[in-house]
């Protein structure tokens, strides 16, 4: 003898209007933060990016003003080029 099962039809229960509204709306404002969240990381990576740029061209003119007043320096003070700046001065009397 073959039993055939009767399974009782379930019907899937209505929703209501409002949780689907609701959902949507709970889904909506998740999507709302991820993409300001990710969003405010991107412009904090490119302030960053931006302040080390300004920081290296800084540095860059600072090493090139102190290597020519230490050059000055040296020259004047006879450490490079004392032989040059005396024939100078011999040459004008000082």
């Amino acid at each position: 003898m073959i039993r055939t099962s009767r399974r009782r039809s379930r019907e899937m229960p209505k929703r209501d209007d409002k949780r689907e509204d609701k959902r949507e709306d709970k889904q909506d404002f998740k999507l709302e933060k991820q993409t300001a969240k990710r969003s405010s990381k991107v412009d904090l990576t490119l302030a960053k990016a931006q302040k080390s740029l300004a920081t290296g061209y800084k540095r860059k003119w600072l090493v090139f003003l102190i290597a020519i007043l230490l050059g000055g320096y040296m020259i004047l003070k006879g450490g490079l080029g004392g032989g040059f700046i005396e024939g100078i001065k011999s040459k004008l009397g000082m």
